[in-house]
């Protein structure tokens, strides 16, 4: 369990007027809420090294890089391939069976 100071930072988080990269690797995060709509203007978003099963980034228009190494994803998460801003997706660590071939968009593709 997180200490109170830290989960109450996650929760404020979504408070910020403008948040280009938000970095919340190796906290050991099961989910990630639904504060992420309310950060439009996000470019960066990183939570490598956590707990993680599943990510809804959709609405966030602007992400151009997606770090989600090392988390517990068994399934691609499809919905990223509709970001279009989305250039990097980083998926390595994670147990993927495969990875689809319709995300051409996205320039960099990483998940060994």
């Amino acid at each position: 369990m997180f200490p109170t100071h830290f989960q109450t930072l996650i929760k404020q988080a979504h408070t910020c007027v403008v948040l280009w990269h938000r970095r919340l690797d190796y906290n050991e995060l099961e989910e990630v809420a639904g504060w992420l709509r309310d950060m439009p203007d996000l470019r960066l978003l990183t939570l490598r090294g956590n707990k993680l099963q599943a990510l809804a980034v959709s609405g966030l228009e602007k992400l151009e890089e997606l770090d989600m190494s090392y988390n517990e994803i068994t399934s691609f998460p499809t919905e990223v391939c509709k970001l279009p801003s989305l250039t990097t997706l980083l998926l390595d660590g994670n147990a993927l069976p495969y990875i689809p071939d319709f995300c051409y968009g996205i320039k960099v593709l990483f998940a060994a």
